[in-house]
C-alpha cells in the first residue's frame, strides 16, 4: 500500500467527532471537522420551520413533508455510499496533494499543524468546541492495536480510540504496518 492515506470520517474519543485519519510513514495525524455530539443534539430539536409551518397552513406542511423526506435522503445516501478513503476536506485547503510523498505531506500537514495549534481557542462552551489538530509520531505511541476497524493506541498523557469501520479495517492494518507502526 501507497503512503499517505487519508481515511475520511474517522470517528475519534468514543465516536464524539469524526474527521480525518491520515497515516504517513511514522506519523498519524487526525484532523477533527464535525462534533458528533452536537449535530446530534441539533438533530433531535424542533427546527426553526415549525412554528413557519403552522402559520402557512397546508403549504407549510408540504414544506416540512418534503423537509423530512430530504434529510431522510440525504442520511440514507451518506450510509449507502460508506466512508471513503483519500478524499479528505483537507483537498478543500490545498493541503492534500494527490501523489505527494510521505515526506512531502508530512511537511505540509507538520506546518499547518503548527499554526492551528497556535491559534487562541474560542470562548465557547467545551461541548461545542471541535480539538486541534493532532500529530502523533510512532516514537511516542505506546501499545498500538488495530482491531474490528479500530485503532488504539496510548501516548504519554492520554489513551487514542480511532473507529474506521469493519469495511476500511484491512486498510486500516496495512497502512499501519507500511508506516511502521505495527508488524
Amino acid at each position: 500500500m501507497r503512503l499517505p492515506v487519508s481515511f475520511d470520517e474517522a470517528a475519534y474519543f468514543g465516536k464524539e467527532y469524526r474527521g480525518d485519519l491520515i497515516i504517513t510513514h511514522g506519523v498519524i495525524y487526525y484532523f477533527p471537522h464535525t462534533n458528533t455530539t452536537l449535530e446530534r443534539g441539533r438533530k433531535n430539536t424542533p427546527g426553526a420551520l415549525d412554528g413557519v409551518t403552522a402559520l402557512m397552513g397546508p403549504a407549510g406542511e408540504a414544506i416540512h413533508l418534503g423537509l423530512v423526506f430530504y434529510r431522510a435522503a440525504a442520511g440514507l445516501w451518506r450510509r449507502l455510499r460508506g466512508p471513503t478513503i483519500n478524499r479528505p476536506r483537507l483537498k478543500s485547503e490545498g493541503l492534500w496533494a494527490v501523489g505527494a510523498s510521505s515526506r512531502e505531506m508530512q511537511a505540509r500537514l507538520d506546518t499547518y499543524v503548527a499554526l492551528r495549534r497556535r491559534e487562541a481557542s474560542r470562548l465557547v462552551a467545551y461541548e461545542l468546541t471541535l480539538p486541534k489538530p493532532m500529530r502523533f509520531p510512532s516514537a511516542e505511541m505506546r501499545g498500538v492495536s488495530v482491531r474490528l476497524g479500530e485503532l488504539k493506541f496510548e501516548t504519554e498523557f492520554d489513551r487514542h480510540d480511532f473507529t474506521v469501520g469493519l469495511r476500511r479495517g484491512r486498510l486500516l492494518r496495512e497502512a499501519l504496518r507500511e508506516g511502521g507502526f505495527i508488524v
